[in-house]
């Protein structure tokens, strides 16, 4: 320091000229630092993810955590020279349900805005969802921030002005699913269903059933539904004989388990004949949702194969488990929480929402590089606008593509499979193209189920005799079958005549009882003839 004084004491301008400098290159590194993004800097990127780790539901992010942190470091090495990017979790381990996590929404992700928020200039969230999707949607689009929902689609997405940030890359795509089914249902003119819905299935079972219905009958078509506890009871011959009498087409809304005893019953009922068809959704590959097979290793295993020759299976094709080759399944299988420094035992990994997720931060990406090139101001890069260049297009990803709709929900090729009656394995029939109206394509040739040399047929929506074998060319043939009130009319007769036999019992013996009863059978039975007989030639 005394050296630098006597310098400036002995050469002031010098001394004068240094401190210039210093301020210049202060300056200038000033400015540097505040200079366009696209010249020398970056733009800081914050994404968040809030949600739970528990065993509860699938989405836990022990489960999807792994994956989740993949993408983020993928995100770096592509884009890090023009976006800073922060990945945040929003985590409080004392919750362990998707209900807690709803009523606590807001005061997390509002604690986060206001006080442990980065300065950034983006924000997007990127986070698997549970139920608490109403809630956050409102936070977030009062905020102007963009929301990637991996996991979980919800109905509300369709409406922009409600969900104007908001967008899915989940691999449970309702507009592609409810598009299979009704375009399933037309292709085949299949017009009269019946549609079992399980309450004790996932609760996210519950959304197709309320928006297929609506769909269906719009169109005119004749549904009836039926709602089963499988919790409670198994037994679905009740619902299978209602069946029986106004349909040919069954779409079963639930869980595996469920649905192969329900076509395991209707086999022994005599409805896997050929005319009869059981529709099952897959959401995706799960064993919380169970094993959509005939195969259980039980002594129902016989039956269960020759009943699954009447059943369909709707659900996405093999591209929604598409993981790139940066990654193994080992590396996503981990249970490793980084937010909470912790690994937690982790089951086999859900392809599907693993993939979705790691596909979320990749899209991500190529929109934010996308509108750095366009314009790299501040409004750019706002949640409305972002959300905007998301829509209505496809990403090429490399190992796999991911479609958007004009709304932000995910198109996804579904397809119907239909067991092959050698190998006992279902293969894809048929596929959905995103064409409007949507349609389907043909794949391979489908079994029916029908006896041996049949003619292998498409069941009919209603059969020519009708559900109950008493119209068209059945209703002008003589038939010796009873008719319910004919039926009843005999059961009547025979009920009166057993009446007064027990009251005449004691007066009579063995052999008088037995005559009497002949006499009153053969009595009723030439009076239900005549009746009949008379009905026909009436007619």
């Amino acid at each position: 320091m005394n050296v630098w004084m006597q310098q400036k004491a002995m050469y002031p301008n010098v001394a004068a000229a240094y401190i210039g400098v210093a301020q210049v290159i202060q300056f200038v590194a000033l400015v540097v630092c505040q200079l366009d993004a696209r010249v020398f800097g970056q733009k800081e990127v914050e994404v968040v993810t809030m949600g739970l780790v528990t065993n509860a539901t699938t989405f836990s992010l022990h489960y999807l955590g792994p994956a989740l942190d993949l993408a983020a470091a993928r995100f770096r090495t592509d884009h890090g020279q023009r976006f800073n990017l922060t990945h945040t979790y929003i985590i409080d381990p004392s919750l362990t349900i998707c209900p807690e996590l709803t009523s606590q929404t807001s005061f997390l992700v509002s604690e986060w805005y206001y006080k442990k928020r980065r300065k950034a200039d983006v924000y997007a969230f990127i986070l698997p969802m549970c139920t608490e999707f109403g809630e956050l949607n409102r936070l977030l689009a009062s905020w102007d921030i963009l929301m990637i929902t991996t996991a979980v689609d919800d109905p509300s997405l369709r409406n922009k002005l409600v969900t104007p940030t908001a967008l899915t890359t989940a691999p449970t795509s309702f507009v592609s699913l409810l598009g299979m089914y009704v375009a399933t249902l037309a292709h085949f003119n299949w017009t009269t269903v019946v549609i079992v819905h399980d309450q004790s299935a996932n609760s996210g079972f519950f959304p197709i059933t309320d928006q297929l219905m609506p769909l269906l009958r719009e169109r005119g078509w004749q549904v009836t539904l039926f709602r089963v506890t499988s919790k409670k009871s198994m037994n679905f011959t009740q619902e299978l004989e209602r069946f029986r009498s106004i349909s040919r087409v069954l779409l079963f809304v639930g869980h595996a388990q469920p649905f192969r005893q329900l076509v395991i019953q209707a086999k022994l009922l005599g409805l896997c004949t050929g005319q009869y068809v059981y529709i099952v959704v897959s959401v995706f590959k799960s064993k919380a949702l169970g094993d959509l097979t005939w195969k259980y290793g039980d002594e129902y295993d016989e039956i269960a194969r020759e009943a699954f020759r009447s059943v369909m299976i709707v659900g996405p094709d093999a591209s929604i488990y598409a993981l790139s080759n940066w990654t193994t399944t080992k590396a996503l299988s981990t249970g490793y929480v980084s937010a909470l420094d912790r690994a937690y035992p982790a089951a086999d990994p859900l392809l599907a929402l693993i993939s979705a997720a790691m596909e979320a931060f990749l899209v991500l990406g190529q929109v934010l590089e996308e509108a750095l090139s366009d314009d790299d101001t501040a409004e750019n890069f706002k949640g409305r606008n972002l959300a905007k260049r998301f829509l209505d297009r496809r990403y090429d990803l490399g190992f796999t593509e991911v479609t958007l709709d004009e709304f932000g929900q995910r198109l996804i090729h579904e397809e119907l499979s239909d067991l092959d009656p050698v190998t006992g394995e279902f293969r894809a029939v048929l596929r959905m193209q995103f064409i409007r109206p949507k349609s389907v394509i043909k794949l391979a040739n489908i079994d029916w189920a029908g006896p041996t040399n049949s003619s292998n047929a498409i069941p009919l929506s209603e059969p020519l005799c009708g559900f109950l074998d008493d119209r068209g060319p059945c209703a002008q043939r003589p038939s010796l079958l009873l008719k319910p009130p004919e039926l009843g009319a005999l059961l009547t007769v025979l009920g009166a005549a057993l009446v007064c036999l027990c009251l005449a019992f004691p007066h009579y013996s063995k052999k008088s009882h037995l005559g009497i009863l002949h006499y009153l059978i053969a009595v009723a039975e030439l009076d239900f003839r005549k009746r009949t007989v008379s009905k026909m030639i009436a007619a």
